[in-house]
């Protein structure tokens, strides 16, 4: 859909959105590259609380810790 629409019709394009979540957060960066390489645009968000667990290892699906953070952030290094 992303190469028929940015051939021939300029008007509508195909962006994703995703959100980074305990189910993905380690492969983000695949996730991003493959959309990329593709020259699709994508967006992410986070499923989280308001506020980050200080836990060691946070009990909830999405709850994330500042650990957790850092594995999606130096994602965005490479």
């Amino acid at each position: 859909m992303a190469k028929e629409y940015i051939t021939t019709n300029r008007n509508r394009g195909v962006h994703i959105h995703s959100v980074i979540s305990r189910e993905n957060y380690t492969k983000i960066y695949e996730l991003v590259s493959f959309f990329y390489e593709k020259n699709i645009h994508i967006s992410l968000g986070i499923v989280c609380p308001s506020y980050f667990d200080e836990a060691e290892n946070p009990l909830e699906y999405n709850h994330f810790n500042f650990k957790d953070l850092d594995v999606i952030l130096t994602q965005f290094e490479k």
